[in-house]
């Protein structure tokens, strides 16, 4: 998403070296190369003040007319600033933070101090040539998902949990000793989303890097849609921030999945009603078409297996067409589990909630007012504060209920043992209405978490 072309105001990201020399800018943060030196020199100007002073490393600086953000990394700098955006200082450090990710998954930071330790002037473009449309989708994904940046979190596709379980065992067949994560991932159009995984016993999967997996992908889709079997080293920073594991793309294709027929039909019906007789498929199902790609991650730890991934793959690709799979989450991925007209709460006008055992979330689907770019990222300050409330950074008092009302929304957020929930309504709902609205959502989830959430 291009913030300017929803009138929204930009986000501006400057990384830069010890040395003051740029890595770094979004579009916004400067017109020219020249531009984006000057900058970076002022800002590592400002810096280099506390760089001496022990214990006083720069966090915030604050002008008349806009907040800088900076958070220090090994030899690097990352500023963020948003003019007139609202974006409170906690948000901005959660934006530099998931580029400092982006950044590393090319280049670990063990590298780039080894790098500087010899050479202090190093200009790190050399280094990071090719990569500023992926850290320029990571800053854009800001905003076009602020609820996994927000959260920290994942969204996985909402699937029945008999057959979430089944795909998940079928990516545990044959997998390698070598073989440390298997992602099997839905694109629709451009945004990315896990099906189902396998991993390592002992070896949890991170949210924060499988942000940075759905921006590579996104960011290199065209690419992949093209059929290669891509083999590349990356460092996921939170698995593992000192090492590269080896990343294999395939995509699987979809156009030889059979034709909406009977097991389409039979599959719309397992859909539909499970165990439980949970509702599944949203009221506009029939009016909604299949456009979605599907493609096998794999992170290796050796080097050298390309051919036994590659090998691996071509089962998995065989099993998920000979059983059906293919059709059956291209049929889940056209519903939606979260409709708000289905869920009989006539007043809520969104919800977003994180399960904390899982580190995933679900959203409803968006619906008026909140379609609108403004008024969802407007949407979304809102619970940020509330979060903020429910889990301070500080040593205040973490809240389990609250309540904020503001000129265009009402905001409930609510943290139990299981879930952070956040709910809007109209500004004129009564707090009593909106704790008893929220009830009714919390209930709702628990009965649908094994859907809506996986393992």
């Amino acid at each position: 998403m291009d913030p300017a072309a929803h009138n929204e105001p930009p986000l501006n990201v400057l990384v830069l070296t010890c040395a003051g020399k740029p890595v770094f800018a979004t579009a916004h943060a400067r017109e020219t190369e020249g531009e984006a030196a000057a900058l970076a020199g002022t800002l590592q100007a400002v810096v280099a003040l506390f760089a001496h002073t022990e214990g006083r490393a720069i966090r915030t600086m604050h002008t008349a007319s806009l907040t800088v953000v900076f958070l220090a990394a090994g030899p690097l700098v990352l500023a963020a600033w948003s003019s007139g955006a609202g974006d409170s200082e906690t948000q901005l450090q959660r934006l530099l933070a998931c580029v400092l990710d982006h950044l590393l998954s090319v280049t670990s930071l063990a590298q780039i101090e080894r790098i500087f330790d010899q050479h202090p002037n190093y200009d790190l473009r050399l280094l990071l040539a090719g990569t500023d449309a992926f850290l320029s989708t990571a800053v854009s994904s800001f905003r076009s998902s602020p609820a996994t940046h927000l959260l920290e979190s994942a969204a996985h596709l909402a699937l029945p949990p008999k057959r979430r379980a089944a795909l998940c065992k079928l990516l545990s067949t044959g997998a390698p000793s070598h073989l440390v994560y298997s992602i099997l991932v839905a694109a629709p159009d451009i945004s990315p989303t896990v099906v189902a995984c396998y991993r390592q016993k002992a070896t949890p999967l991170f949210a924060k890097d499988i942000l940075v997996l759905m921006n590579l992908l996104a960011t290199n889709i065209v690419s992949f849609k093209t059929g290669i079997e891509a083999w590349t080293p990356v460092c996921l920073p939170n698995h593992n921030s000192a090492a590269f594991l080896n990343m294999y793309v395939k995509e699987i294709p979809t156009v030889d999945a059979p034709p909406r027929s009977a097991v389409d039909r039979e599959a719309d019906e397992l859909l539909s009603v499970e165990d439980d007789g949970i509702s599944y498929l949203g009221s506009d199902y029939n009016d909604r078409k299949r456009n979605c790609d599907l493609f096998l991650v794999c992170f290796s730890k050796n080097r050298e297996g390309f051919f036994d991934i590659s090998e691996y793959r071509k089962t998995i690709e065989n099993s998920l067409k000979s059983k059906a799979y293919i059709s059956q989450i291209l049929g889940a991925f056209d519903s939606h589990p979260c409709i708000l007209s289905d869920l009989g709460i006539p007043r809520l006008r969104h919800f977003v909630c994180r399960a904390k055992r899982s580190g995933q979330h679900v959203e409803c689907r968006k619906a008026p007012p909140y379609t609108d770019s403004q008024d969802y990222q407007r949407l979304y300050q809102l619970y940020s504060l509330a979060l903020e409330k429910l889990h301070p950074v500080n040593n205040a008092t973490p809240a389990k209920f609250i309540f904020l009302k503001a000129d265009q929304e009402g905001v409930v957020a609510m943290t139990t043992k299981s879930y952070d929930l956040f709910a809007a309504f109209s500004p004129l709902i009564l707090k009593k209405d909106a704790e008893e609205d929220i009830m009714s959502l919390y209930r709702w989830v628990k009965k649908m978490d094994y859907w809506i959430f996986s393992e």
